[in-house]
Protein backbone atom coordinates (compact mmCIF):
# COMPACT_ATOMS: atom_id res chain seq x y z
CA UNK A 1 0.00 0.00 0.00
CA UNK A 2 2.85 2.36 0.81
CA UNK A 3 4.67 2.15 -2.00
CA UNK A 4 1.04 1.62 -4.78
CA UNK A 5 0.61 4.42 -7.11
CA UNK A 6 -2.48 4.65 -5.33
CA UNK A 7 -1.70 5.63 -2.57
CA UNK A 8 -0.97 9.94 -3.67
CA UNK A 9 -4.41 10.21 -5.40
CA UNK A 10 -6.17 8.54 -2.43
CA UNK A 11 -4.22 11.07 -0.22
CA UNK A 12 -5.11 14.28 -2.83
CA UNK A 13 -9.23 13.28 -2.86
CA UNK A 14 -9.48 13.24 1.09
CA UNK A 15 -7.45 16.61 1.14
CA UNK A 16 -9.95 18.26 -1.28
CA UNK A 17 -12.24 17.18 0.59
CA UNK A 18 -11.10 18.21 4.04
CA UNK A 19 -10.54 21.55 2.63
CA UNK A 20 -13.32 21.84 0.32
CA UNK A 21 -15.28 21.36 3.80
CA UNK A 22 -13.60 23.87 6.18
CA UNK A 23 -12.59 26.34 3.42
CA UNK A 24 -15.35 29.65 3.40
CA UNK A 25 -12.83 32.64 2.50
CA UNK A 26 -10.11 33.22 0.10
CA UNK A 27 -7.49 33.42 2.67
CA UNK A 28 -7.43 29.80 2.66
CA UNK A 29 -6.41 29.95 -0.84
CA UNK A 30 -2.84 30.53 -0.46
CA UNK A 31 -2.37 28.17 2.60
CA UNK A 32 -3.58 25.62 -0.45
CA UNK A 33 -1.24 26.73 -3.27
CA UNK A 34 1.24 26.50 -0.18
CA UNK A 35 0.43 23.19 0.31
CA UNK A 36 0.50 21.81 -3.32
CA UNK A 37 4.10 23.61 -3.81
CA UNK A 38 4.84 21.76 -1.26
CA UNK A 39 3.72 18.50 -2.35
CA UNK A 40 5.84 18.93 -5.43
CA UNK A 41 8.85 20.07 -3.37
CA UNK A 42 8.60 16.74 -1.65
CA UNK A 43 8.68 14.32 -4.47
CA UNK A 44 11.45 16.65 -6.30
CA UNK A 45 13.40 16.24 -2.64
CA UNK A 46 12.67 12.52 -2.58
CA UNK A 47 13.85 12.26 -6.18
CA UNK A 48 17.19 14.56 -6.06
CA UNK A 49 18.78 12.91 -3.27
CA UNK A 50 17.71 9.60 -3.07
CA UNK A 51 16.37 9.16 0.46
CA UNK A 52 14.25 6.94 -0.10
CA UNK A 53 15.40 3.64 -1.90
CA UNK A 54 11.89 2.46 -3.63
CA UNK A 55 9.50 4.81 -5.91
CA UNK A 56 7.12 6.12 -3.69
CA UNK A 57 4.98 9.36 -3.05
CA UNK A 58 3.93 8.72 0.34
CA UNK A 59 6.29 11.36 2.33
CA UNK A 60 3.68 13.81 -0.33
CA UNK A 61 0.56 11.73 0.94
CA UNK A 62 1.71 11.71 4.85
CA UNK A 63 2.56 15.44 4.58
CA UNK A 64 -1.12 15.98 2.67
CA UNK A 65 -3.15 14.01 5.26
CA UNK A 66 -2.35 15.33 8.32
CA UNK A 67 -1.71 19.39 7.28
CA UNK A 68 -5.21 18.99 5.65
CA UNK A 69 -6.73 18.25 9.04
CA UNK A 70 -5.54 20.95 10.66
CA UNK A 71 -7.87 23.59 9.86
CA UNK A 72 -6.20 25.95 11.91
CA UNK A 73 -3.51 26.53 9.50
CA UNK A 74 -5.34 27.15 6.67
CA UNK A 75 -5.86 30.65 7.27
CA UNK A 76 -2.48 31.77 7.94
CA UNK A 77 -1.97 34.88 5.26
CA UNK A 78 1.45 35.28 3.66
CA UNK A 79 3.15 32.96 6.70
CA UNK A 80 1.93 30.32 4.46
CA UNK A 81 5.24 30.99 2.76
CA UNK A 82 6.66 29.73 5.62
CA UNK A 83 6.83 25.93 5.18
CA UNK A 84 7.68 26.09 1.17
CA UNK A 85 10.86 28.42 2.02
CA UNK A 86 11.82 26.37 4.46
CA UNK A 87 11.97 22.89 2.97
CA UNK A 88 14.01 25.08 -0.36
CA UNK A 89 16.27 25.75 2.56
CA UNK A 90 16.84 22.09 3.43
CA UNK A 91 17.22 21.63 -0.17
CA UNK A 92 20.02 24.02 -1.16
CA UNK A 93 21.34 23.16 2.66
CA UNK A 94 21.91 19.11 1.19
CA UNK A 95 23.10 20.53 -2.00
CA UNK A 96 26.28 21.95 -0.25
CA UNK A 97 27.13 18.34 0.85
CA UNK A 98 30.92 17.69 0.07
CA UNK A 99 30.17 20.48 -3.38
CA UNK A 100 33.20 22.47 -4.30
CA UNK A 101 30.35 25.40 -4.91
CA UNK A 102 29.61 24.80 -0.92
CA UNK A 103 29.34 28.43 -0.84
CA UNK A 104 26.94 29.26 -3.31
CA UNK A 105 24.53 26.44 -1.94
CA UNK A 106 24.99 27.52 1.55
CA UNK A 107 23.95 31.33 0.22
CA UNK A 108 20.81 30.31 -0.91
CA UNK A 109 20.19 28.08 2.20
CA UNK A 110 20.82 31.21 4.62
CA UNK A 111 18.52 33.43 1.69
CA UNK A 112 15.57 31.05 2.17
CA UNK A 113 16.11 31.65 6.17
CA UNK A 114 16.69 35.08 5.93
CA UNK A 115 13.04 35.28 3.58
CA UNK A 116 11.60 33.39 6.40
CA UNK A 117 12.99 35.89 9.18
CA UNK A 118 10.80 38.53 7.46
CA UNK A 119 7.67 36.52 8.18
CA UNK A 120 8.77 35.23 11.34
CA UNK A 121 12.32 36.53 12.89
CA UNK A 122 12.02 33.70 15.71
CA UNK A 123 13.08 31.12 12.99
CA UNK A 124 16.13 33.43 13.30
CA UNK A 125 16.96 31.26 16.17
CA UNK A 126 17.70 27.84 14.08
CA UNK A 127 20.46 29.92 12.54
CA UNK A 128 23.26 28.25 14.89
CA UNK A 129 21.88 24.88 14.10
CA UNK A 130 21.93 25.02 10.53
CA UNK A 131 25.46 26.33 11.34
CA UNK A 132 26.05 22.92 12.97
CA UNK A 133 24.61 21.45 10.61
CA UNK A 134 26.78 22.36 7.85
CA UNK A 135 29.93 20.54 10.18
CA UNK A 136 28.03 17.57 9.37
CA UNK A 137 27.78 18.12 5.63
CA UNK A 138 31.49 18.77 6.01
CA UNK A 139 31.05 22.49 3.96
CA UNK A 140 31.66 24.54 7.13
CA UNK A 141 34.53 26.85 6.30
CA UNK A 142 34.92 30.62 6.28
CA UNK A 143 34.15 31.27 3.31
CA UNK A 144 30.57 29.31 3.87
CA UNK A 145 30.23 30.77 7.28
CA UNK A 146 30.33 34.58 5.46
CA UNK A 147 28.61 33.11 2.88
CA UNK A 148 25.50 32.36 5.22
CA UNK A 149 26.04 36.07 6.78
CA UNK A 150 25.47 37.73 3.28
CA UNK A 151 22.41 35.47 2.49
CA UNK A 152 20.51 35.82 5.62
CA UNK A 153 21.30 39.58 5.84
CA UNK A 154 20.47 40.30 1.63
CA UNK A 155 16.24 40.38 2.09
CA UNK A 156 17.41 43.06 5.39
CA UNK A 157 19.55 44.77 3.26
CA UNK A 158 17.37 45.28 0.44
CA UNK A 159 14.38 46.11 2.74
CA UNK A 160 16.69 48.92 4.24
CA UNK A 161 16.99 50.39 0.52
CA UNK A 162 13.51 50.36 0.14
CA UNK A 163 12.63 52.31 3.47
CA UNK A 164 15.89 54.39 2.63
CA UNK A 165 13.70 55.36 -0.30
CA UNK A 166 10.07 55.78 1.73
CA UNK A 167 11.76 57.16 4.72
CA UNK A 168 9.88 54.59 6.61
CA UNK A 169 12.20 52.07 8.65
CA UNK A 170 8.92 50.71 11.07
CA UNK A 171 9.46 46.86 9.37
CA UNK A 172 12.72 46.80 10.55
CA UNK A 173 11.59 47.54 14.23
CA UNK A 174 9.15 45.30 14.24
CA UNK A 175 11.47 42.63 12.92
CA UNK A 176 14.05 43.27 16.10
CA UNK A 177 10.88 43.76 18.28
CA UNK A 178 9.47 40.19 17.03
CA UNK A 179 13.11 38.84 17.47
CA UNK A 180 13.46 40.02 21.26
CA UNK A 181 10.20 39.11 22.37
CA UNK A 182 10.70 36.34 24.46
CA UNK A 183 8.04 35.68 26.47
CA UNK A 184 7.59 33.46 29.30
CA UNK A 185 6.43 29.66 28.57
CA UNK A 186 2.87 29.98 28.44
CA UNK A 187 1.04 27.06 27.19
CA UNK A 188 -2.61 28.09 28.43
CA UNK A 189 -2.74 29.90 24.93
CA UNK A 190 -2.83 26.98 23.16
CA UNK A 191 -6.20 25.05 22.37
CA UNK A 192 -6.62 21.25 23.31
CA UNK A 193 -6.78 20.60 19.65
CA UNK A 194 -3.70 22.20 18.75
CA UNK A 195 -2.06 20.29 21.75
CA UNK A 196 -3.58 16.93 20.77
CA UNK A 197 -1.68 17.73 16.99
CA UNK A 198 1.45 18.56 18.16
CA UNK A 199 1.28 15.06 19.94
CA UNK A 200 0.21 13.58 17.18
CA UNK A 201 3.08 14.61 14.77
CA UNK A 202 6.10 14.91 17.59
CA UNK A 203 5.24 11.34 18.64
CA UNK A 204 5.10 9.98 14.85
CA UNK A 205 8.21 11.89 14.49
CA UNK A 206 9.67 10.29 17.79
CA UNK A 207 9.27 7.28 16.41
CA UNK A 208 9.82 6.93 12.90
CA UNK A 209 13.07 9.17 13.26
CA UNK A 210 14.37 6.36 16.25
CA UNK A 211 14.11 3.86 13.22
CA UNK A 212 15.43 5.61 10.95
CA UNK A 213 18.51 6.28 13.02
CA UNK A 214 18.59 2.32 14.03
CA UNK A 215 17.73 0.90 10.15
CA UNK A 216 19.93 3.97 8.22
CA UNK A 217 23.33 1.59 8.85
CA UNK A 218 22.26 0.58 5.61
CA UNK A 219 22.10 3.03 3.33
CA UNK A 220 25.28 5.25 1.86
CA UNK A 221 26.83 7.57 3.75
CA UNK A 222 25.39 10.62 2.28
CA UNK A 223 21.92 9.47 2.54
CA UNK A 224 22.56 8.36 6.06
CA UNK A 225 24.00 11.75 7.16
CA UNK A 226 21.09 13.74 5.52
CA UNK A 227 18.43 11.58 7.27
CA UNK A 228 20.01 12.70 10.66
CA UNK A 229 19.84 15.74 9.83
CA UNK A 230 16.37 15.71 9.34
CA UNK A 231 15.48 14.29 12.84
CA UNK A 232 18.29 17.54 14.19
CA UNK A 233 16.12 19.91 12.57
CA UNK A 234 13.06 18.03 13.78
CA UNK A 235 14.31 18.37 17.25
CA UNK A 236 15.10 22.11 16.98
CA UNK A 237 11.56 22.82 15.52
CA UNK A 238 10.03 21.02 18.40
CA UNK A 239 12.78 22.96 20.83
CA UNK A 240 11.16 26.32 19.67
CA UNK A 241 7.63 25.41 19.75
CA UNK A 242 8.47 24.01 23.85
CA UNK A 243 10.32 27.67 24.37
CA UNK A 244 7.90 29.97 22.79
CA UNK A 245 4.21 28.07 21.86
CA UNK A 246 3.03 31.69 20.90
CA UNK A 247 4.90 30.72 17.75
CA UNK A 248 2.50 27.35 17.17
CA UNK A 249 0.94 27.78 13.69
CA UNK A 250 4.24 28.61 11.72
CA UNK A 251 6.75 25.95 13.54
CA UNK A 252 3.56 23.25 13.61
CA UNK A 253 3.65 23.70 9.52
CA UNK A 254 7.46 23.52 9.36
CA UNK A 255 7.20 20.35 11.57
CA UNK A 256 5.08 18.75 9.32
CA UNK A 257 7.18 19.14 6.41
CA UNK A 258 10.25 17.25 8.17
CA UNK A 259 8.27 14.56 9.75
CA UNK A 260 7.27 13.66 6.38
CA UNK A 261 10.20 12.47 5.37
CA UNK A 262 11.54 9.91 7.91
CA UNK A 263 7.91 9.01 8.25
CA UNK A 264 8.03 7.80 4.62
CA UNK A 265 11.52 6.68 4.57
CA UNK A 266 10.01 3.98 7.88
CA UNK A 267 6.82 3.18 6.35
CA UNK A 268 8.00 2.49 2.63
CA UNK A 269 10.84 0.38 3.44
CA UNK A 270 9.58 -1.64 6.63
CA UNK A 271 7.45 -4.47 6.30
CA UNK A 272 7.13 -6.28 9.45
CA UNK A 273 3.86 -6.88 11.97
CA UNK A 274 5.08 -4.58 14.30
CA UNK A 275 4.68 -1.34 11.61
CA UNK A 276 1.90 -3.31 10.19
CA UNK A 277 0.17 -2.28 13.51
CA UNK A 278 1.76 1.07 13.43
CA UNK A 279 0.09 2.00 10.40
CA UNK A 280 -3.03 1.10 11.80
CA UNK A 281 -2.53 2.89 14.91
CA UNK A 282 -1.30 5.99 12.52
CA UNK A 283 -4.40 6.23 10.50
CA UNK A 284 -6.93 5.08 13.27
CA UNK A 285 -4.84 8.65 14.76
CA UNK A 286 -5.23 10.47 12.07
CA UNK A 287 -9.10 9.76 11.78
CA UNK A 288 -9.44 10.79 15.37
CA UNK A 289 -7.57 14.18 14.88
CA UNK A 290 -9.53 14.97 11.39
CA UNK A 291 -12.92 14.87 13.77
CA UNK A 292 -11.45 16.81 16.61
CA UNK A 293 -9.88 19.38 14.46
CA UNK A 294 -13.51 19.66 12.38
CA UNK A 295 -15.22 19.73 15.50
CA UNK A 296 -13.16 22.47 16.51
CA UNK A 297 -13.37 24.04 13.23
CA UNK A 298 -16.98 24.41 13.09
CA UNK A 299 -17.65 24.60 16.79
CA UNK A 300 -15.99 27.93 16.78
CA UNK A 301 -17.17 28.72 13.65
Amino acid sequence: MATGRGTLPVAILLSLVLWGGTAYDWKNVGALVSCTFIAYLLIEFNTQFSLIRTRTTLPTSLYLLFYSSLPFLHACGTAAAISPLFLLLLFFLFKSYESPRAPVAVFHTFLCLGCIALLDAYFLYLAPLIYGCMFYLRTFSIRTFFAGLLGSGLPFWLLIGYGAYQQDFSFLTEVVRSLTDLRAIDYTQLAFNQFFSWAVIALVGIVTGLHTLRASYKEKVQTRVMLHLLIVMEAGVNLLLLLQPHHFNHLMSVLMVITSLPAGYMFSLTFTRYTRLLTVAVLVTWILLCLLNLWMHFYHF
